[in-house]
Protein backbone atom coordinates (compact mmCIF):
# COMPACT_ATOMS: atom_id res chain seq x y z
CA UNK A 1 0.00 0.00 0.00
CA UNK A 2 1.30 3.59 -0.56
CA UNK A 3 2.13 5.26 2.91
CA UNK A 4 -0.11 7.89 3.53
CA UNK A 5 0.24 11.53 2.86
CA UNK A 6 1.32 13.38 6.12
CA UNK A 7 -1.00 15.42 7.98
CA UNK A 8 0.33 18.90 9.67
CA UNK A 9 -1.96 20.47 12.40
CA UNK A 10 -1.61 24.27 12.98
CA UNK A 11 -0.23 25.68 16.16
CA UNK A 12 -2.49 27.06 17.70
CA UNK A 13 -1.99 31.08 18.00
CA UNK A 14 -0.33 32.53 21.44
CA UNK A 15 -0.09 36.43 22.37
CA UNK A 16 3.26 38.10 21.54
CA UNK A 17 6.07 37.57 24.08
CA UNK A 18 5.98 41.00 26.02
CA UNK A 19 9.68 42.67 24.96
CA UNK A 20 12.53 43.59 27.27
CA UNK A 21 13.47 46.40 25.47
CA UNK A 22 11.80 49.57 27.26
CA UNK A 23 11.83 51.74 23.95
CA UNK A 24 10.35 48.89 22.21
CA UNK A 25 6.83 49.18 23.30
CA UNK A 26 6.53 53.20 22.13
CA UNK A 27 5.79 53.58 18.30
CA UNK A 28 8.65 54.92 16.46
CA UNK A 29 7.28 58.31 16.00
CA UNK A 30 5.50 58.24 19.07
CA UNK A 31 7.17 60.20 22.14
CA UNK A 32 6.51 59.73 26.25
CA UNK A 33 4.29 62.47 27.37
CA UNK A 34 5.41 65.22 29.22
CA UNK A 35 5.22 64.92 33.03
CA UNK A 36 2.58 67.58 34.52
CA UNK A 37 3.40 70.13 36.63
CA UNK A 38 1.46 71.63 39.56
CA UNK A 39 0.19 75.65 38.34
CA UNK A 40 0.84 78.07 41.14
CA UNK A 41 -1.03 81.22 41.61
CA UNK A 42 0.85 84.43 41.93
CA UNK A 43 0.22 86.41 44.67
CA UNK A 44 1.67 90.08 45.03
CA UNK A 45 3.37 90.67 48.66
CA UNK A 46 1.92 87.95 50.38
CA UNK A 47 2.77 89.01 53.91
CA UNK A 48 1.21 92.03 53.66
CA UNK A 49 -2.19 90.50 52.11
CA UNK A 50 -2.15 88.01 55.36
CA UNK A 51 -1.81 90.66 58.06
CA UNK A 52 -4.31 93.09 56.54
CA UNK A 53 -7.08 90.04 55.74
CA UNK A 54 -6.12 89.04 59.71
CA UNK A 55 -6.65 92.51 61.14
CA UNK A 56 -9.52 93.48 59.65
CA UNK A 57 -12.02 91.12 61.45
CA UNK A 58 -9.84 91.07 64.79
CA UNK A 59 -9.97 94.90 65.04
CA UNK A 60 -13.99 94.62 64.04
CA UNK A 61 -14.89 91.93 66.35
CA UNK A 62 -13.27 93.91 69.38
CA UNK A 63 -14.09 97.38 68.53
CA UNK A 64 -17.68 95.78 68.84
CA UNK A 65 -17.21 94.20 72.15
CA UNK A 66 -15.79 97.16 73.14
CA UNK A 67 -18.56 99.99 71.96
CA UNK A 68 -21.56 97.67 72.14
CA UNK A 69 -20.47 96.03 76.02
CA UNK A 70 -21.31 99.66 77.76
CA UNK A 71 -25.02 99.62 76.37
CA UNK A 72 -25.84 96.29 77.16
CA UNK A 73 -24.35 95.95 80.36
CA UNK A 74 -26.62 97.54 82.78
CA UNK A 75 -23.71 97.07 86.09
CA UNK A 76 -21.11 98.63 82.98
CA UNK A 77 -17.69 99.07 84.57
CA UNK A 78 -14.89 100.84 82.65
CA UNK A 79 -12.46 98.10 82.85
CA UNK A 80 -11.26 96.75 80.03
CA UNK A 81 -10.99 92.80 81.64
CA UNK A 82 -14.81 93.02 82.14
CA UNK A 83 -15.56 92.56 78.57
CA UNK A 84 -14.28 88.63 78.91
CA UNK A 85 -18.16 88.45 80.59
CA UNK A 86 -19.72 89.51 77.35
CA UNK A 87 -20.75 86.34 75.94
CA UNK A 88 -22.13 85.65 80.00
CA UNK A 89 -23.68 89.12 79.97
CA UNK A 90 -25.78 88.00 76.49
CA UNK A 91 -26.82 84.41 77.84
CA UNK A 92 -27.62 85.15 81.00
CA UNK A 93 -31.41 85.60 81.53
CA UNK A 94 -32.28 88.66 83.00
CA UNK A 95 -28.76 90.24 82.93
CA UNK A 96 -30.51 92.40 80.37
CA UNK A 97 -33.64 93.99 81.36
CA UNK A 98 -36.31 92.66 79.09
CA UNK A 99 -38.39 95.80 78.56
CA UNK A 100 -35.16 97.76 77.56
CA UNK A 101 -34.03 94.86 74.82
CA UNK A 102 -35.35 97.25 71.91
CA UNK A 103 -33.47 100.17 73.44
CA UNK A 104 -30.17 98.80 74.53
CA UNK A 105 -29.58 96.93 71.48
CA UNK A 106 -30.76 99.41 69.12
CA UNK A 107 -28.13 102.15 70.91
CA UNK A 108 -25.75 99.24 71.05
CA UNK A 109 -26.08 99.00 67.37
CA UNK A 110 -25.34 102.77 66.53
CA UNK A 111 -22.21 103.04 68.37
CA UNK A 112 -20.49 99.41 66.85
CA UNK A 113 -21.38 101.10 63.45
CA UNK A 114 -18.76 103.85 64.35
CA UNK A 115 -16.43 101.50 65.27
CA UNK A 116 -16.99 99.62 62.21
CA UNK A 117 -16.69 102.65 60.16
CA UNK A 118 -12.88 103.77 61.93
CA UNK A 119 -11.54 100.45 61.04
CA UNK A 120 -13.18 100.09 57.47
CA UNK A 121 -11.64 103.53 56.68
CA UNK A 122 -8.06 102.20 57.56
CA UNK A 123 -8.84 99.02 55.79
CA UNK A 124 -9.90 100.35 52.75
CA UNK A 125 -7.10 102.59 52.61
CA UNK A 126 -4.26 99.93 53.21
CA UNK A 127 -6.31 97.71 50.57
CA UNK A 128 -6.34 100.17 47.86
CA UNK A 129 -2.66 100.31 48.26
CA UNK A 130 -2.06 96.87 47.92
CA UNK A 131 -4.08 96.14 45.09
CA UNK A 132 -2.55 99.23 43.25
CA UNK A 133 1.18 97.90 43.91
CA UNK A 134 -0.08 94.38 42.44
CA UNK A 135 -2.01 95.47 39.71
CA UNK A 136 1.17 97.41 38.38
CA UNK A 137 3.95 94.70 39.55
CA UNK A 138 1.24 92.08 37.52
CA UNK A 139 1.14 94.08 34.57
CA UNK A 140 5.39 93.97 34.53
CA UNK A 141 5.46 91.08 35.09
CA UNK A 142 3.20 90.47 31.64
CA UNK A 143 5.45 92.75 30.05
CA UNK A 144 8.45 91.15 30.72
CA UNK A 145 7.09 88.05 29.47
CA UNK A 146 5.44 89.41 26.34
CA UNK A 147 9.26 90.38 25.85
CA UNK A 148 10.79 86.05 26.06
CA UNK A 149 12.55 87.01 29.73
CA UNK A 150 11.83 85.41 32.74
CA UNK A 151 10.92 87.43 35.64
CA UNK A 152 11.47 87.38 39.51
CA UNK A 153 7.68 87.05 40.91
CA UNK A 154 8.07 87.96 44.39
CA UNK A 155 9.51 91.72 43.86
CA UNK A 156 8.24 93.74 46.77
CA UNK A 157 8.74 96.85 44.70
CA UNK A 158 7.20 97.86 41.49
CA UNK A 159 10.16 99.19 39.41
CA UNK A 160 9.76 101.28 35.88
CA UNK A 161 6.80 102.64 36.55
CA UNK A 162 5.94 106.50 36.07
CA UNK A 163 2.99 105.86 38.05
CA UNK A 164 3.93 105.72 42.34
CA UNK A 165 1.16 104.62 44.57
CA UNK A 166 0.07 107.15 47.16
CA UNK A 167 1.04 107.50 50.89
CA UNK A 168 -0.79 106.20 53.06
CA UNK A 169 -2.37 109.84 53.74
CA UNK A 170 -3.22 110.43 50.58
CA UNK A 171 -5.17 107.22 50.79
CA UNK A 172 -7.05 108.25 53.65
CA UNK A 173 -7.92 111.91 51.59
CA UNK A 174 -9.21 109.33 48.96
CA UNK A 175 -11.25 107.53 51.24
CA UNK A 176 -13.11 110.26 52.63
CA UNK A 177 -14.16 111.38 49.31
CA UNK A 178 -15.82 107.90 48.59
CA UNK A 179 -17.54 108.71 52.26
CA UNK A 180 -19.53 111.34 50.75
CA UNK A 181 -21.14 108.63 48.37
CA UNK A 182 -21.84 106.67 51.09
CA UNK A 183 -25.56 107.41 51.49
CA UNK A 184 -26.17 106.43 47.82
CA UNK A 185 -24.67 103.07 48.78
CA UNK A 186 -26.52 102.87 52.14
CA UNK A 187 -29.70 103.36 50.12
CA UNK A 188 -29.52 100.68 47.58
CA UNK A 189 -29.08 98.12 50.52
CA UNK A 190 -31.51 99.28 52.22
CA UNK A 191 -34.06 98.41 49.65
CA UNK A 192 -32.45 94.85 49.05
CA UNK A 193 -32.70 94.59 52.77
CA UNK A 194 -36.49 95.83 53.06
CA UNK A 195 -37.41 93.36 49.80
CA UNK A 196 -35.83 90.76 51.70
CA UNK A 197 -37.96 91.06 54.48
CA UNK A 198 -36.79 93.53 56.86
CA UNK A 199 -39.42 95.98 58.38
CA UNK A 200 -39.69 99.30 56.42
CA UNK A 201 -41.85 101.29 59.04
CA UNK A 202 -41.91 99.56 62.30
CA UNK A 203 -38.34 99.11 62.86
CA UNK A 204 -37.20 101.66 59.92
CA UNK A 205 -34.14 103.00 62.87
CA UNK A 206 -33.27 98.97 63.20
CA UNK A 207 -32.69 98.31 59.08
CA UNK A 208 -31.00 101.51 58.66
CA UNK A 209 -28.54 100.09 60.97
CA UNK A 210 -27.76 96.72 59.26
CA UNK A 211 -27.67 98.60 55.85
CA UNK A 212 -25.13 100.70 57.10
CA UNK A 213 -23.11 97.76 58.26
CA UNK A 214 -23.53 96.07 55.08
CA UNK A 215 -22.66 99.23 52.88
CA UNK A 216 -19.21 99.74 55.15
CA UNK A 217 -18.31 96.24 54.95
CA UNK A 218 -19.21 95.52 51.52
CA UNK A 219 -19.95 98.80 49.47
CA UNK A 220 -17.42 100.94 50.39
CA UNK A 221 -14.26 98.48 49.83
CA UNK A 222 -15.32 97.72 46.22
CA UNK A 223 -16.91 101.00 45.31
CA UNK A 224 -13.54 102.47 46.40
CA UNK A 225 -10.90 100.62 45.28
CA UNK A 226 -12.69 99.78 41.84
CA UNK A 227 -14.83 102.54 41.67
CA UNK A 228 -18.03 102.85 39.83
CA UNK A 229 -18.35 100.30 36.59
CA UNK A 230 -18.19 102.11 33.16
CA UNK A 231 -21.67 103.10 32.13
CA UNK A 232 -20.95 103.47 28.39
CA UNK A 233 -21.25 100.21 26.38
CA UNK A 234 -18.04 98.96 23.98
CA UNK A 235 -18.38 96.21 21.95
CA UNK A 236 -18.10 92.67 22.66
CA UNK A 237 -14.71 92.80 20.97
CA UNK A 238 -13.29 95.47 23.21
CA UNK A 239 -14.62 94.87 26.87
CA UNK A 240 -11.90 91.85 27.64
CA UNK A 241 -10.15 89.56 26.32
CA UNK A 242 -9.16 87.11 29.06
CA UNK A 243 -6.34 84.83 28.72
CA UNK A 244 -5.35 81.78 29.48
CA UNK A 245 -2.22 79.98 31.28
CA UNK A 246 -0.49 77.79 29.21
CA UNK A 247 2.67 77.63 31.85
CA UNK A 248 3.73 74.55 32.95
CA UNK A 249 6.25 76.74 36.05
CA UNK A 250 3.92 79.65 37.43
CA UNK A 251 0.05 80.17 36.66
CA UNK A 252 -0.30 83.94 37.14
CA UNK A 253 -3.58 85.82 36.82
CA UNK A 254 -5.03 86.40 33.68
CA UNK A 255 -5.49 89.89 32.15
CA UNK A 256 -7.90 91.50 30.29
CA UNK A 257 -6.98 94.70 27.74
CA UNK A 258 -8.74 96.49 25.18
CA UNK A 259 -8.09 94.46 21.94
CA UNK A 260 -4.39 94.59 20.23
CA UNK A 261 -2.04 91.57 19.29
CA UNK A 262 -2.17 88.67 21.28
CA UNK A 263 1.26 86.77 21.90
CA UNK A 264 2.25 83.93 23.45
CA UNK A 265 5.54 83.11 25.68
CA UNK A 266 6.32 80.20 27.05
CA UNK A 267 4.98 81.35 30.69
CA UNK A 268 1.68 82.46 29.64
CA UNK A 269 -0.77 83.64 27.10
CA UNK A 270 -1.17 87.04 27.31
CA UNK A 271 -2.82 89.93 25.72
CA UNK A 272 -0.40 92.82 24.85
CA UNK A 273 -2.27 96.24 25.51
CA UNK A 274 -2.05 99.44 23.85
CA UNK A 275 -0.41 102.15 24.61
CA UNK A 276 -3.39 104.06 25.88
CA UNK A 277 -3.73 101.18 28.36
CA UNK A 278 -0.97 101.38 30.67
CA UNK A 279 -1.16 103.65 33.42
CA UNK A 280 0.04 107.49 32.32
CA UNK A 281 3.08 108.66 33.60
CA UNK A 282 2.52 110.92 36.83
CA UNK A 283 2.93 112.04 40.47
CA UNK A 284 1.37 109.70 43.18
CA UNK A 285 -2.24 108.11 42.58
CA UNK A 286 -4.68 106.18 44.82
CA UNK A 287 -7.04 105.17 41.66
CA UNK A 288 -6.82 101.89 39.45
CA UNK A 289 -6.96 102.65 35.90
CA UNK A 290 -9.42 100.53 34.14
CA UNK A 291 -11.21 98.47 36.26
CA UNK A 292 -14.31 97.75 34.24
CA UNK A 293 -12.43 94.50 33.90
CA UNK A 294 -12.16 93.77 37.56
CA UNK A 295 -16.14 94.18 37.95
CA UNK A 296 -16.75 92.30 35.24
CA UNK A 297 -14.37 89.29 36.69
CA UNK A 298 -16.16 89.41 40.04
CA UNK A 299 -19.89 89.44 38.51
CA UNK A 300 -19.62 86.27 36.63
CA UNK A 301 -18.17 84.70 39.96
CA UNK A 302 -14.34 84.41 38.50
CA UNK A 303 -12.10 86.91 40.65
CA UNK A 304 -8.99 87.14 38.52
CA UNK A 305 -6.29 89.00 39.18
CA UNK A 306 -5.53 87.42 42.30
CA UNK A 307 -5.34 90.64 44.32
CA UNK A 308 -9.02 90.93 43.35
CA UNK A 309 -9.91 87.76 45.88
CA UNK A 310 -9.67 90.54 49.11
CA UNK A 311 -12.61 91.37 47.07
CA UNK A 312 -14.42 88.57 46.85
CA UNK A 313 -14.56 85.80 49.35
CA UNK A 314 -14.89 88.27 52.49
CA UNK A 315 -17.98 89.38 50.81
CA UNK A 316 -19.19 86.65 49.51
CA UNK A 317 -19.10 85.15 53.16
CA UNK A 318 -20.61 88.28 54.69
CA UNK A 319 -23.67 87.94 52.76
CA UNK A 320 -24.15 84.44 53.79
CA UNK A 321 -23.34 85.21 57.20
CA UNK A 322 -26.22 87.85 57.11
CA UNK A 323 -28.62 85.75 55.42
CA UNK A 324 -28.00 82.84 57.92
CA UNK A 325 -28.08 85.14 60.98
CA UNK A 326 -31.39 85.52 60.50
CA UNK A 327 -32.40 82.18 61.37
CA UNK A 328 -32.02 83.34 64.71
CA UNK A 329 -34.98 85.61 64.68
CA UNK A 330 -37.28 83.07 63.78
CA UNK A 331 -36.08 80.75 66.94
CA UNK A 332 -38.43 80.98 70.19
CA UNK A 333 -35.91 81.15 72.57
CA UNK A 334 -36.70 84.57 74.69
CA UNK A 335 -33.39 85.36 75.06
CA UNK A 336 -32.05 89.14 74.70
CA UNK A 337 -29.33 88.56 71.52
CA UNK A 338 -32.41 87.75 69.28
CA UNK A 339 -33.09 91.67 69.38
CA UNK A 340 -33.26 92.55 66.02
CA UNK A 341 -30.92 93.79 64.85
CA UNK A 342 -27.78 92.82 66.93
CA UNK A 343 -27.76 89.15 64.98
CA UNK A 344 -27.42 90.48 61.41
CA UNK A 345 -24.79 92.69 62.73
CA UNK A 346 -22.50 89.65 64.48
CA UNK A 347 -23.84 87.34 61.86
CA UNK A 348 -21.86 89.79 58.59
CA UNK A 349 -18.90 90.15 61.19
CA UNK A 350 -18.27 86.58 61.20
CA UNK A 351 -18.88 85.95 58.13
CA UNK A 352 -16.11 88.48 57.16
CA UNK A 353 -13.86 86.57 59.96
CA UNK A 354 -14.53 83.40 57.81
CA UNK A 355 -14.54 84.79 54.67
CA UNK A 356 -10.86 86.04 55.08
CA UNK A 357 -9.90 82.74 56.51
CA UNK A 358 -10.99 81.18 54.05
CA UNK A 359 -9.09 83.97 51.23
CA UNK A 360 -5.94 83.48 53.65
CA UNK A 361 -5.79 79.29 53.08
CA UNK A 362 -6.01 80.16 49.41
CA UNK A 363 -3.01 81.98 49.51
CA UNK A 364 -1.00 80.13 51.57
CA UNK A 365 -1.82 76.61 49.80
CA UNK A 366 -2.89 78.33 45.89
Amino acid sequence: MPPKPRQTLARPSQPPRPSTNPTSSYPSSASPAPPQVKRRRWFHSKPTLILLLLLQPSVLLFAFILLTEPCLNPSFKPSLWDKRNYLTLLSTPGAIPQGEWKARFRKAGLRALFGSGVVQCWFVARLNGYVQRASLEHERILTALRQGGRVKMDEGNVKGKGVQVGSFIRQLESVSLTLLGLPFIIAAFYLAIVLAGAPLWEDAKATLVVATQLSLLIGLPLVHVLGLPALESDPPSSNTNTTAPTSNTTNASTIATKPAESTKSNFYSVTSPTPASSPASSTSNTFIPNTSRYWISLLTLKPNPTFLLPLYYPFIFTVIGTIASTAVLALDWQVSYQTFPYPLLVGSLLGLAIGNLYTICIVLLG
